[in-house]
């Protein structure tokens, strides 16, 4: 080994290395109707954060298209270890026209029912403090309830797995619990309102 080399390989940082992402070696995954709603939360959670714009984020979570401020190039411009980070953290993952559509208009429901959606789960908790729900398990039911009331080909029972499984992957397995419960409660008094047709199972 030459001293260049040897020198190099001394300068290694470990902490560094530890905090690195590791690609994959999958140059791309294919889409499932379980990652759209991960990705669909991720867009939501991102627009109620940074109020940054609906359709941008969108495109920049499910397509990987960043938006620069400058179109021009800046000289000696090298990437923070975030911004490479940012870059390969995630694989291209490869979508269906129809998963893309459903994902389209499952950030447009849920938006649009929001109010209600928020009302209904004040409603339905007890002895428990609305604001002490997470942003994260919030936005998890909304988008669940969104679902229920709007999308009549897809089971309840589908739509509610989909809504715990999202919450273990993003939030804890209590949350997974607590969306479970939750959602049942809200089902069936969605159904004796006459909000819903579905059957429960």
């Amino acid at each position: 080994m030459s001293k260049k080399k040897k020198e190099i390989k001394e300068e290694k940082n470990p902490e560094l290395e530890k905090e690195a992402f590791y690609l994959s070696k999958k140059t791309k995954v294919k889409g499932t109707r379980s990652m759209v709603r991960g990705k669909v939360l991720e867009v939501l959670f991102a627009h109620e954060v940074s109020g940054e714009d609906i359709e941008e984020l969108f495109q920049h979570i499910f397509f990987r298209i960043f938006k620069f401020e400058s179109e021009e190039p800046k000289e000696h411009k090298l990437l923070t270890r975030e911004e490479i980070y940012e870059l390969e953290a995630d694989i291209p993952i490869e979508w269906d026209e129809e998963d893309i559509e459903f994902a389209r208009e499952l950030i447009k429901h849920t938006l649009r029912t929001k109010t209600f959606a928020i009302e209904s789960i004040k409603q339905t908790i007890e002895n428990w403090e609305f604001d002490r729900i997470t942003m994260i398990d919030r936005i998890i039911l909304e988008m669940a309830i969104a679902e229920l009331l709007n999308f009549p080909d897809i089971s309840p029972k589908i739509t509610i797995n989909e809504a715990i499984e999202v919450a273990k992957q993003y939030s804890t397995d209590k949350s997974g619990i607590f969306v479970n419960g939750l959602l049942d409660t809200l089902l069936k008094r969605f159904i004796k309102e006459g909000l819903i047709s579905k059957k429960e199972n």
